[in-house]
């Protein structure tokens, strides 16, 4: 376990047998060795030498471009693949730093989850060479070792936990995973291929840390609905467009409040992407669906492939000065941009911000100011979230009925803690 074993996010985890290594996932740690949260942004345009010296690229033999010299003068097997349990930046934010000859596996969702999120997030995506499509429940054989990716419930879609055999020997890693969102049935196959292990490593974000709210995705959907029902003007939604169960939880919700949803780009584009692979409302098949392009978007819509989408989507689009004047009518997808960018500072009168994430990040200046505008506008804030992590409660129930032979802690501040749920 090369990262991940004593902090929430970063994770990296090498399983070898004598003639083969594989990676699983390479993340960017999100806290630094005070618990506090690290600054992406400024991470993400760090160059190799400068993530080093800071102790966030780890020396990992035959990982990484930046030691290939030093590496060629050891005897170390190079990495056969690297896996991806999903496309969150605690799994996938250092890959640009790998090996360009390292195949990268993930599933077809985390591939369309990266490629959005380079395009509208900065985020990191597979370059189209080195990736390798992984089936949600297929398997797969690299070098001497057997890899079963198990769909998991999380809050990106596309998410997996991987059973590896060999030598006699299974390892389950269960990636990010949770009990709680609008797939609970996920669980039952996953508990059925994880019978017989040897070794279960398990993530724990919640062990040491407060839960948050306890409640499910569907939950979450009626207080979206009842929150929608008392806005007296526009209503805002700050949320995370990867996130599909709360794309899809907002959709429903604003059909039940018989408000007009305004999706922004990138919320439209994600379900553009994934339509294919479930069965979801988008701009071209639901015309109660709406488009808002911010000027902070104009530029990357200018030519291209997404020009050409936008023109497609034209007839669905709405203008800043519609949303004023009828704000009542509408619930928006919101990005903390269009605030300067597209509302001139200023909300409609009475407009409420829904805001669906983690409460971390309402304790960030930027998010004060947004709250102050809309107190101004004589609206209020309304936090609506639950984790995308599984409970610690639920822990104890998956350690139960997998039963594992040994327990190793991931992603989680307190290790020990995790390792006491297991009564074996």
């Amino acid at each position: 376990m090369h990262r991940g074993s004593n902090e929430v996010g970063g994770n990296c985890v090498e399983v070898r047998t004598t003639s083969t290594r594989i990676i699983i996932d390479v993340g960017m740690p999100l806290f630094d060795e005070n618990r506090q949260p690290h600054d992406l942004g400024k991470l993400k345009r760090f160059s190799a030498v400068e993530l080093r010296s800071t102790g966030i690229l780890l020396e990992i033999p035959g990982l990484f471009e930046l030691d290939r010299s030093r590496d060629e003068t050891k005897t170390d097997a190079g990495i056969d693949a690297i896996l991806l349990s999903h496309a969150h930046q605690d799994h996938t934010g250092l890959l640009p730093f790998t090996r360009p000859e390292i195949p990268v596996y993930g599933t077809s969702g985390t591939s369309k989850m990266m490629l959005a999120g380079s395009i509208f997030a900065n985020q990191v995506s597979v370059p189209r060479e080195r990736y390798r499509t992984l089936g949600k429940d297929g398997k797969l054989l690299i070098g001497d070792i057997e890899i079963t990716p198990i769909a998991v419930d999380h809050s990106i879609y596309g998410s997996v936990a991987f059973l590896l055999e060999a030598d006699g020997k299974r390892i389950l890693y269960s990636g990010d995973l949770r009990m709680h969102g609008r797939k609970p049935g996920m669980m039952k196959r996953f508990f059925e291929l994880s019978q017989d292990v040897d070794e279960l490593l398990l993530e724990g974000t919640h062990i040491g840390l407060p839960n948050g709210p306890i409640q499910s995705e569907f939950i979450v959907e009626d207080k979206l609905n009842a929150s929608i029902q008392k806005g007296a003007g526009l209503v805002l939604v700050s949320l995370s467009a990867q996130h599909l169960d709360r794309l899809v939880g907002l959709i429903r919700a604003c059909k039940q409040s018989d408000r007009t949803l305004v999706l922004d780009f990138y919320s439209a584009f994600v379900l553009h992407l994934l339509s294919n692979e479930v069965r979801l409302p988008t701009i071209l098949s639901d015309p109660s669906l709406k488009l808002f392009v911010s000027k902070t978007m104009e530029r990357k819509l200018a030519k291209g492939k997404l020009a050409s989408l936008r023109e497609a989507w034209s007839k669905s689009e709405i203008s800043i000065e519609a949303l004023r004047a009828e704000p009542d009518r509408y619930v928006m997808v919101f990005q903390n941009s269009m605030l300067a960018a597209d509302f001139d500072g200023v909300f409609p009168a009475n407009t409420r911000l829904i805001y669906s994430r983690w409460d971390g990040y309402l304790l960030q200046d930027s998010f004060v100011s947004l709250r102050d505008s809309v107190e101004e506008s004589g609206g209020v804030v309304d936090a609506i979230h639950t984790s995308g992590h599984i409970y610690d409660f639920d822990l104890a129930k998956t350690i139960a009925a997998i039963q594992p032979k040994a327990l190793k802690a991931i992603h989680t501040f307190e290790p020990e803690l995790l390792l006491q749920l297991h009564s074996g």
